[in-house]
């Protein structure tokens, strides 16, 4: 599988809200930065619980990618994430996201 199909699949699934698939598509010891001035995530448990907070906070979920880039053990997409927020609110944030590889899964993740 390429590695932006990898990305692809871990889009899907956290689309369904599929925690256990987005992890199984991650190294035990990824590093996610997934806010600007945010420490970054690091390792599966806490990833995990950050995903498990965010479940409920993004419904109708609509990540879609616009462009992406694929050399080596890199993966870059541009896009925009879409979802309601719990108060009913329609968030837009657009976004790049490079995401770095080690033995097929994804061992970093700059959002």
């Amino acid at each position: 599988m390429s590695h932006l199909r990898t990305v692809q699949s871990v889009i899907n699934a956290w689309k369904n809200k599929d925690i256990e698939t987005v992890l199984s598509h991650v190294s035990d010891d990824i590093v996610f930065f997934y806010a600007i001035g945010e420490k970054p995530v690091r390792g599966k448990t806490e990833m995990r619980a950050l995903l498990s907070r965010l479940k409920d906070h993004q419904q109708d979920l609509n990540w879609r990618i616009k462009n992406s880039a694929e050399t080596g053990n890199m993966v870059m997409t541009e896009g925009v994430d879409e979802y309601t927020n719990p108060a009913g609110l329609r968030v837009q944030t657009p976004h790049m996201t490079a995401f770095e590889f080690t033995d097929g899964k994804i061992s970093g993740w700059l959002f």
